[in-house]
C-alpha cells in the first residue's frame, strides 16, 4: 500500500501517516520530536522526510506517545534503538512493556465493540490495515520515561506540557507546545462520525 507524502501543517511541523493513522514530526533548534510513532510500515516515510530535511534518524531526540495503542507506538522500538527517549503516561506504560497485543488487557474498552461493528462493519478496515502494517507484532519496549500528572517535559526539545486526559485509555495524554500554539491530542478528540478506535490528532 502506498503511503502519502508527509504534509507540513505548520512551520516546522510535519504530518506523517496515512488516511487512518496520524503522527507528527516537530523541528526544534534543540532536536527533533515525534508525537506518536505510527506503524512499522511508516518507517520509510519517516526516513524519506528526514533525508529531505538533511537529518538522520538519530536526530530524533524524543517520542511523545499520546497513548499505548498499536497505531501510535509502531516505531517506538526502532526510534528508541536510534537514541530517542520515549515518553508515556505511567498508566499506559505497561502496554509498551508487554507489547501491543496487551492493550486490551491494560486499557480495556468501556463497552463491547461488537454492537458498533455490527452497525458499521466498515470499521473493521482499520484494524485489518494495522495488522498488515505490522502494528500488532512490534517488539515490547522497555525503559520508557514516564510521568503521572500534568507537567512540563523540560528534557524534551520545545519543553511541551503534558496534559493528562484519561478516557480513551487510562493514560491518554495531550502535549501542548505553548510557544507554537499547538496541542496534540491523540485520540482524545475524534469527529462524531469516526469509529471509537480511529486515530484523530488535532493541532
Amino acid at each position: 500500500m502506498s503511503r502519502p507524502a508527509p504534509t507540513q501543517v505548520a512551520p516546522g511541523v510535519h504530518r506523517l501517516g496515512d488516511h487512518g493513522v496520524n503522527f507528527y514530526l516537530i523541528e526544534d533548534p534543540d532536536g527533533l520530536v515525534l508525537v506518536d510513532a505510527g506503524t512499522p510500515a511508516h518507517l520509510m516515510q519517516l526516513r524519506t522526510l528526514l533525508v529531505g530535511l538533511g537529518r538522520p534518524v538519530a536526530h530524533v531526540r524524543a517520542v511523545l506517545l499520546t497513548h499505548g495503542h498499536a497505531d501510535h507506538t509502531g516505531l517506538a522500538h526502532t526510534l528508541q534503538e536510534a537514541g530517542a527517549d520515549l515518553w508515556i503516561h505511567e498508566r499506559d506504560a505497561a502496554i509498551l512493556r508487554d507489547g501491543p497485543r496487551s492493550a486490551m488487557r491494560h486499557a480495556r474498552p468501556e463497552r463491547s465493540m461488537l454492537p458498533y461493528l455490527l452497525r458499521r462493519p466498515s470499521a473493521l478496515a482499520l484494524p485489518l490495515q494495522l495488522a498488515r502494517a505490522g502494528a500488532f507484532t512490534t517488539p515490547a519496549v522497555q525503559g520508557a520515561r514516564v510521568f503521572d500528572a500534568d507537567q512540563v517535559l523540560e528534557d524534551v526539545p520545545g519543553a511541551p506540557q503534558a496534559v493528562v486526559l484519561p478516557g480513551h485509555t487510562p493514560g491518554s495524554t495531550a502535549y501542548l507546545f505553548t510557544g507554537r500554539g499547538l496541542l496534540f491530542t491523540g485520540d482524545a478528540l475524534s469527529p462524531p462520525t469516526a469509529s471509537p478506535t480511529a486515530p484523530d490528532q488535532r493541532s
